[in-house]
């Protein structure tokens, strides 16, 4: 009498192999899972922390790359910063220290502000209220 221990493809209880998967229809490694688990974290995270594409509105931009001055004029489009022209870039956004949100004629002559440059235009500006 003979007995076989080894049983037939489909035989197991997770269902039926893919003869066509890479690993010949056995399931993913546990070590294949938790790359894919932290490579969908990494993609969450990132973000949230600032790592990513800075200088994009809306996106955050390392404080480093922040320059400061004064608004010395403002029409809209065009923002005159200690006597320099920079314009505005189409999606600018103003926000304070706080996060709160301004619209670009909020800011008249005199306010002490923070901006970024992309291409040369300003797309962030943060406005430095008095405490």
């Amino acid at each position: 009498m003979r007995i076989s221990l080894s049983r037939n493809p489909g035989d197991d209880d997770h269902g039926p192999r893919n003869p066509q998967s890479p690993t010949g229809g056995e399931h993913s490694s546990p070590g294949s899972f938790a790359h894919l688990l932290l490579a969908a974290l990494l993609l969450i995270a990132l973000p949230a922390m600032g790592l990513t594409q800075q200088g994009r509105p809306g996106q955050p931009v390392a404080q480093a790359e922040y320059r400061t001055g004064v608004v010395t004029a403002n029409n809209g489009t065009v923002l005159h910063i200690d006597g320099r022209a920079y314009r505005l870039h189409p999606s600018v956004t103003v926000t304070d220290e706080d996060g709160s949100v301004y619209a670009v004629e909020d800011l008249k002559r005199g306010e002490q502000i923070k901006f970024h440059l992309r291409k040369r235009r300003i797309d962030q500006i943060v406005w430095i209220l008095p405490r």
